[in-house]
């Protein structure tokens, strides 16, 4: 019998495992269905729309009825049905009006799960670290092979995967012995509570910032990889080496003694870094090394934002924090960057896109400042980061 911390970050290798090519191949997929960089733009500030319209009323029914582990399995079966759509649109004379609708139903049922999940974790007082750590990993060694997969089977199989990996994913949430999160006793006057502090707006607008220049950056990170000459293989082998450098910070955040507010400007600052990197230069081995500050920025700024949502927000809203800053933070920073993104990479080219990237996140550093000027006490947050 799994303990309840090793079910936990079964679930998330199975949830990483079987995304990981959705999210780092989608865009190649669409150049091979003869998208324009625009196109995959729109195709994804859709994506990002869909999820921001839909993750406030699943983390709302979640935390009203108590039933998150529902919910997580309606989102793994819906966003299933609806990845098959996507090859389908290959056979079709206008396969962009097909990704369109595949990818509103997608993200309506697929937005939920990873903030749901990360209220379950907490909610059960683990290391959210030592848990999210898991995914990292399985995201990398999963990309890494499927970089070999998709050169030999088509980009297509990516959705396959996301299928299968679905199925897996049912199966593991059964097994879980406290599938809910907290229950919050007013949903109203906790709601309201949540949207007065100051401090989670501050939160919200670096997840805005942060949001669009994720987006942009790594959505067409496959594409970039192309115009330097490096193969779909070695595009998997540098999102390995990224999220082995993501799960070496997960599990040892702790032991750096940093509070959230400092991994928060210490993310936004590697994430510049890295950014600057992808746009001065395309020498592959460069861009290798790279990755390493990159996977620290995204677990530092992943640490931060989720512990901080969990900290700001009132007793038994842990669902409806995450998915907020999910969903109108992120989310509308995530929409314009597809868009500006796509058309970026249309104007001047993928690899000058990277200073547009790169000036995005240091502003949500300059903005995390913020966090030195206020009350911190009032978070709660009186022990490191965890």
């Amino acid at each position: 019998m799994l303990t309840e911390k090793r079910q936990y970050q079964l679930l998330y290798f199975v949830l990483f495992a079987s995304g990981n090519g959705v999210a780092a191949f989608r865009n190649v997929f669409l150049e091979d269905a003869g998208l324009s960089g625009s196109q995959m733009g729109i195709i994804g500030a859709i994506l990002v729309a869909s999820g921001m319209a839909a993750q406030p009323v699943w983390g709302i029914a979640a935390d009203r009825y108590g039933r998150t582990k529902v919910a997580l399995a309606i989102g793994a079966v819906g966003s299933a049905l609806a990845a098959l759509l996507y090859p389908a649109g290959m056979y079709v004379s206008s396969p962009f009006l097909v990704f369109v609708v595949a990818s509103v139903v997608f993200s309506a049922f697929r937005s939920p799960i990873h903030p749901l999940a990360d209220s379950m974790v907490l909610s059960s007082g683990l290391d959210y670290g030592k848990v999210r750590a898991f995914g990292s990993i399985a995201f990398g060694v999963g990309i890494l092979a499927l970089g070999w997969l998709i050169e030999w089977f088509g980009t297509p199989l990516i959705f396959y995967v996301y299928v299968v990996g679905m199925v897996v994913f049912v199966f593991t949430l059964r097994g879980l012995e406290r599938p809910d999160a907290d229950i919050a006793p007013d949903l109203r006057r906790e709601g309201i509570a949540l949207v007065k502090n100051r401090q989670f707006l501050l939160l919200l607008a670096v997840a805005v910032l942060i949001g669009a220049a994720s987006a942009a950056g790594g959505s067409f990170f496959s594409v970039y990889m192309r115009a330097i000459d490096a193969g779909d293989s070695m595009t998997g082998a540098a999102w390995l080496l990224r999220t082995v450098a993501e799960a070496v910070v997960f599990v040892g955040a702790a032991r750096l003694g940093l509070k959230h507010r400092g991994q928060l400007s210490l993310g936004a600052g590697a994430y510049t870094l890295s950014f600057l990197a992808y746009a001065v230069t395309g020498f592959l081995p460069m861009i290798f090394g790279i990755q390493i500050i990159h996977g620290i920025a995204i677990a530092l700024f992943g640490l931060a934002s989720v512990n901080l949502a969990h900290h700001l927000a009132p007793d038994g809203l842990a669902s409806t924090s995450q998915a907020v800053v999910a969903a109108l933070g992120l989310g509308s920073g995530r929409i314009v960057g597809q868009l500006v993104g796509g058309r970026l990479v249309d104007l001047v080219g993928v690899q000058d896109l990277y200073f547009f990237v790169a000036a995005s996140t240091f502003l949500a550093g300059v903005v995390s400042l913020g966090f030195y000027l206020a009350a911190f006490e009032e978070t709660g947050e009186s022990e490191p980061t965890t």
